[in-house]
């Protein structure tokens, strides 16, 4: 085999494709390289990585002047061709699965494994023209840049427990009239609604959970424009776009009924600047406890005060004007991390922060995050 490619779509190629290796041991020493197959037809490399749970599939522009495929350990692949010059690289392979890459002065060459002992990707079977397809399954097209925002907005409240799986990842429910990723780890809840189109039918549902990680690598490398058609079946999904194709087995588990926490109507309802804010927290939850993280908001009848305090460290209090509606002054704790975290996936300046009762939900809205609400719990005093 043997291919010039430049070096920053090898690159960019490469570390796509490396989102998909085993986070952990396995014992299936092969997962831990990627698949390359050289493709003179498509002018492409084609760079695959699985763990058996996600796959990662990236086609790389190459002039490639003879086909073959072989298997490359995937971080000593990263390390080599971030640290190759500037330029263009040609690699050549030969059949003892010895890949020699060679750019300007340098060479390096690295040792692979031969690609009949690469597992087939566990979902996958072609489609028309070698599309890849998942059978049976029911699809929808999004916008990439809305599909990336969604997810951007909605995992950062999943979980990251494994005793809890049907938390770590995110809802996605598609019916004839909504759209919607929701995520939550029990504190807080984040739901995004977005557009998609579909050919759902009256009475037609999607309602599947989608694991973290394969979210967290379409948030990282899904274009900012074009479309993504994405497939879901019984037990997998699968997204296709300009930057790769995406597949990960579905959690198999119920999420749990979260409307139920959803707050009807809240009290007070108060205008605030979202980057005041910020700054208050970031003044104050230094002092805040390691454990809980709490920060006390005293709602008043034109601010906030911000306070946080611990007898080791001492303490930090900071103010906000807001324009607050309806309601008694309220003193109520949240955990400052979770609520910066809400903070910081909101795009607007001007917030819509309603609080209810000491015990009762949060909710954070923005008139620029149309159909996104962020729903935080307060900490017990």
């Amino acid at each position: 085999m043997k291919a010039t490619v430049t070096k920053s779509d090898l690159v960019l190629g490469i570390n796509r494709a490396a989102g998909a290796l085993p986070q952990r041991p396995s014992s299936l020493q092969i997962l831990q390289n990627i698949l390359l197959e050289f493709d003179p037809s498509e002018g492409i490399i084609r760079a695959t990585a699985t763990d058996l749970e996600i796959a990662v599939v990236v086609e790389i522009p190459a002039t490639v002047k003879i086909q073959g495929s072989t298997t490359l350990p995937g971080k000593k692949l990263q390390e080599t061709i971030r640290e190759l010059p500037e330029g263009e690289i040609s690699l050549t392979g030969n059949d003892k699965n010895t890949m020699t890459l060679k750019c300007g002065k340098a060479r390096a060459v690295i040792k692979g494994i031969g690609r009949e002992e690469y597992p087939g990707l566990p979902v996958l079977s072609d489609g028309a023209k070698g599309a890849p397809q998942i059978d049976g399954a029911m699809a929808f097209k999004a916008q990439a840049s809305v599909l990336k925002n969604a997810i951007k907005k909605t995992i950062v409240a999943a979980s990251h427990d494994e005793a809890r799986q049907f938390l770590t990842g995110a809802s996605l429910v598609i019916t004839a009239k909504k759209t919607e990723f929701v995520a939550t780890d029990g504190h807080r809840l984040a739901i995004c609604d977005f557009k998609t189109e579909t050919k759902l039918k009256k009475g037609d549902e999607i309602n599947v959970i989608i694991p973290l990680r394969i979210l967290s690598e379409l948030s990282s490398n899904l274009p900012d424009d074009g479309i993504v058609e994405v497939q879901v079946g019984d037990t997998q999904i699968l997204f296709v776009s300009e930057s790769g194709i995406y597949y990960s087995r579905l959690v198999a588990e119920k999420f749990p009924d979260y409307e139920k926490i959803i707050p009807k109507s809240t009290d007070r309802k108060i205008a605030i600047s979202r980057r005041d804010l910020i700054d208050a927290l970031r003044c104050v939850s230094p002092f805040s406890n390691p454990r809980t993280h709490a920060v006390l908001v005293s709602i008043k009848s034109d601010r906030l005060i911000i306070k946080a305090e611990t007898p080791e460290f001492g303490e930090g209090q900071d103010e906000v004007e807001a324009d607050i509606k309806g309601g008694s002054a309220l003193d109520i704790s949240f955990n400052s991390n979770y609520l910066m975290d809400g903070l910081k996936v909101l795009k607007g300046e001007d917030l819509q922060f309603e609080v209810g009762a000491k015990i009762s939900p949060a909710v954070l809205t923005s008139e620029e995050d149309s159909g996104f609400r962020y729903i935080l719990m307060p900490l017990r005093q």
